[in-house]
């Protein structure tokens, strides 16, 4: 269920406003987009002279949302030519503790040239405190050359606190940061800018083969109890209420015995699944099954949705790319979750006496396919 934290967070982007979680980050992310181009898109390169803290980055930009895509075949190629030694050319590109100045300048200015990349971010670790002024002198020269190209760029001059950007002109600043995650939430924020400001309004769909009158009337018993408290709907009930707007679930049938769970599974066809139907144990845990949250990748919005809200908070999550044919993976249908988030938003505007609802576990099947609920759960007051 949403924290009041998420609910925060769906309000302020409602409201285009972007949250920080501390005054450090809010003045870090302003001095990244008063001086530097609003990234094009999420797409970052990462040029390191170590490993660590470009591995750290590149984590954190993950987590962040951002894009950390392997280089191309051609990009490798073109990098190779400028690496004076036998190294794994990759993004992070770490280009070890001996680079020189003027190599480190050559693989930036490719990374710039570069239409696989919207920003990048330039992590720097001073052998023995050394080195520094020369890699300044190199993002004095690059950083008009990124700016015409429309790339945001960053530095991260590890562990030195006391440095805090470079002046180009009165227009152009790159910024510096003393570790690897702050340069990423900045980076990741000015996205969110970007992202907030050039969105457009959007739409809210209402679907045309929606029965909202037939779902009305399934819910009123459930709505005018004289307790006057708020009560599960049996899942028969919701089960119905799905099917008039359009929201597909799996066939159920209800069995008070052994027996009768036998007939029932023969006349389904195997395999099926047993669930327990109890007015009092509305969830798995409550009847001794075990649930757990392996990662924590929600995303909040207030309602109704827009169709472009349905698509960002796709989008935002980490398992979007499960979906999409990571690493092999096939695709699934994705426009089967969007339609299945705006139809739940029409329901939700349509029945206000929805108080809490848990749709868990969804089907989502091959592209185009759709999609299948396949448990749920809904609260009526």
């Amino acid at each position: 269920m949403a924290t009041a934290s998420a609910v925060t967070d769906a309000l302020f982007h409602k409201a285009g406003i972007i949250r920080v979680k501390s005054v450090q980050e809010l003045f870090l992310s302003a001095m990244l987009l008063s001086g530097q181009p609003v990234p094009e898109g999420n797409k970052v390169a990462i040029l390191t002279n170590g490993g660590g803290p470009g591995t750290i980055a590149a984590d954190q930009a993950e987590a962040h949302g951002l894009i950390i895509a392997p280089f191309s075949k051609g990009l490798v190629e073109r990098l190779n030519k400028m690496v004076l030694r036998q190294i794994n050319i990759n993004n992070p590109l770490d280009l070890t503790a001996a680079t020189p100045d003027t190599e480190f300048e050559a693989c930036t200015r490719i990374l710039i040239d570069s239409p696989e990349n919207d920003a990048i971010i330039l992590i720097y670790v001073p052998p023995s405190g050394e080195g520094v002024s020369l890699i300044e002198a190199v993002i004095e020269r690059i950083a008009p050359v990124a700016k015409k190209r429309g790339k945001t760029i960053l530095a991260c001059f590890v562990g030195e606190a006391a440095l805090k950007g470079k002046y180009i002109d009165k227009d152009l600043f790159v910024p510096y940061f003393p570790f690897p995650e702050d340069a990423v939430k900045a980076l990741a924020n000015a996205v969110r800018y970007r992202n907030i400001t050039r969105s457009t309004p959007g739409t809210v769909l209402e679907f045309k083969d929606a029965d909202s009158k037939a779902g009305k009337s399934l819910i009123k018993p459930f709505t005018v109890d004289s307790s006057n408290r708020a009560q599960w709907v049996p899942w028969d009930i919701l089960s119905r209420l799905f099917s008039c707007y359009g929201i597909k679930g799996t066939e159920t049938l209800f069995a008070d015995s052994p027996e009768e769970a036998v007939r029932a599974a023969h006349r389904i066809g195997t395999p099926v699944a047993v669930k327990l139907a109890s007015s009092t144990l509305t969830h798995e845990s409550d009847a001794g099954g075990i649930y757990t949250e392996l990662i924590n990748d929600t995303v909040t919005r207030l309602l109704p949705l827009r169709d472009i809200d349905a698509e960002e908070m796709i989008r935002e999550t980490r398992v979007e790319r499960m979906l999409t044919g990571y690493r092999g993976m096939p695709l699934m249908d994705i426009n089967a979750i969007k339609e299945l988030l705006l139809r739940i938003s029409q329901m939700v505007k349509d029945i206000p006496e929805i108080i809490e609802m848990d749709i868990n576990p969804v089907k989502v099947l091959p592209k185009a396919k759709g999609f299948v609920v396949l448990d749920a759960r809904m609260l009526l007051g």
